[in-house]
């Protein structure tokens, strides 16, 4: 009987404990991943590869998109600044949430380690929260040797 209550009372302690700890700081300077931006606006367009977008990554074997970054803006960034950051980089915008300010920047005509080399750029700016390539394929095989 005692160590049911001794469970119950460390049950509830730690609920306590973790109901009371913020999910994300509401301070100005601080972002999660994922914020919703302020303009409130909900539109969204997904681009949609076609088969000769695709190519596969000889390093792990993956299938992604040859020219088209994923970027994520903090919630701050307005419109204008993201527009200026993605002509910075010769990109256009081919997909976008701007609810949670989410691009799909196409780079044409760059290789692989051109575009990983824009993605660090990109990442490098205090406005990005994220830039990753564009899966379209899972690894199977998770030791993949080629």
């Amino acid at each position: 009987m005692k160590l049911r209550y001794i469970g119950y009372v460390l049950s509830v302690g730690l609920a306590v404990i973790f109901i009371s700890l913020p999910a994300c700081s509401r301070e100005e300077k601080q972002h999660s991943y994922l914020a919703k931006n302020k303009s409130g606006s909900v539109e969204k367009k997904r681009f949609t590869p076609e088969a000769e977008d695709i190519t596969t990554d000889e390093a792990d074997g993956l299938k992604i998109i040859k020219d088209v970054i994923n970027v994520t803006f903090t919630s701050t960034t307005d419109e204008e600044t993201v527009k200026k950051l993605v002509a910075e980089v010769n990109g256009k915008i081919v997909g976008y949430d701007k609810a949670v300010n989410f691009y799909q920047i196409r780079l044409p005509g760059v290789d692989l380690k051109t575009l990983d080399a824009i993605r660090f750029k990109l990442l490098a700016k205090k406005e990005v929260e994220t830039a990753s390539r564009v899966p379209v394929s899972v690894q199977k095989n998770y030791f993949y040797v080629k």
